[in-house]
């Protein structure tokens, strides 16, 4: 189904979503929270971790520009604080 023996992994954002489940005692239905992560290359650590409802307030604050150089911005900054953080 997913073939992805070709795809270079290394340069790329990985995001990676993780359902929390409810305790036992709970509605099972609906999820106690969705959280986003944003990994480390190396996955020893996070740039982000937040639940999708903090991720989505934000979003409401933002205002929009015409030019977005958010992803490219986004990336050198990452980039800066894994090496720093990698460093110590």
């Amino acid at each position: 189904m997913f073939d992805n023996s070709n795809v270079d992994f290394v340069g790329k954002l990985h995001v990676v979503i993780v359902v929390i489940q409810p305790n036992n005692k709970d509605e099972q239905r609906v999820p106690a929270n969705i959280m986003v992560a944003i990994p480390f290359s190396n996955w020893k650590g996070y740039h982000v971790w937040l639940s999708l409802e903090e991720l989505l307030d934000m979003y409401e604050s933002e205002e929009l520009y015409e030019s977005d150089m958010a992803w490219p911005t986004l990336r050198i900054a990452l980039d800066e604080e894994e090496t720093k953080t990698s460093g110590e």
